[in-house]
């Protein structure tokens, strides 16, 4: 039976504040507790009309609002998961033991939002040293909720797979809704809102709604509270503000 000493796993998370470390008899009894985590309590999801029940299935989007794991627990399953016996591989993207479902948690941020000058920066945390994370500044207009809705379209755009299960946690409750509820109806009526005004960030959302119609594997919708301590959205938001301090992308130029 292998067995992880402190010093190996203070390595897994140094830079992390407020990282504690839990002790478990068992490597069995460790790898159930990364899997599952300590008992969460999850809220029914909000009923929806029937036509966005139907464009739901039709995207093969599920959606749901939990209450996560905080970051003090995290950071203990974390030195664990650092552990290869923790990993599994499925269509060659890794992911925990015990799971078929690839989480990325998501976040956009901006500096100065809704100001002449803002800064505006986009996050997605796959996991710990993990290649596929990103910390990008974003493109064209600065404000925030472009910055999350772009976080999603690049998390789909990197993870790896098309077809692997794939869980999205944001705490934005406006992209989960684009993604769930309004854009289906956005396209079938034009890109009109209910009140008869055009829809805001048509040309990034559009491009986000055909990506998920197109993907074959399954995406559920996690809302995620901000800023309570919940790991992985934590990273994200690092990722994002990280993001939103570096340079603009030059955009290509048209031929």
């Amino acid at each position: 039976m292998s067995t992880y000493i402190r010093p190996e796993c203070e390595k897994q998370v140094k830079g992390v504040i407020g990282a504690k470390f839990k002790k478990f008899p068992t490597l069995p009894e460790a790898e159930e507790f990364v899997k599952n985590g300590p008992k969460v309590y999850t809220k029914p999801p909000p009923r929806t009309s029937a036509a966005s029940t139907s464009a739901s299935k039709s995207t093969n989007i599920t959606t749901t609002t939990t209450t996560t794991t905080s970051a003090s627990s995290s950071s203990a399953a974390l030195s664990i998961l650092g552990a290869k016996s923790s990993f599994t591989r499925i269509n060659g993207i890794t992911v925990p033991s015990g799971s078929d479902t690839l989480v990325i948690y998501t976040d956009g941020s901006a500096r100065g939002n809704g100001k002449l000058g803002s800064q505006a920066g986009l996050g997605v945390f796959f996991g710990v040293n993990d290649p596929r994370n990103l910390s990008e500044r974003l493109q064209g207009e600065q404000t925030n909720q472009r910055a999350e809705i772009m976080a999603v379209y690049r998390a789909l755009q990197v993870c790896g797979s098309d077809t692997i299960p794939v869980e999205i946690r944001s705490d934005s409750q406006y992209t989960i809704n684009i993604v769930t509820q309004w854009g289906q109806n956005w396209m079938k009526n034009g890109w009109k809102r209910s009140d008869g005004g055009a829809v805001l960030h048509r040309d990034i959302i559009e491009p986000l709604l055909l990506m998920i119609q197109n993907r074959p594997g399954p995406i559920k919708w996690t809302h995620v509270r901000a800023h309570i301590g919940t790991f992985g959205n934590e990273m994200a938001d690092k990722l994002a503000n990280a993001g939103a301090i570096l340079p603009l992308p030059e955009v290509p130029k048209q031929q």
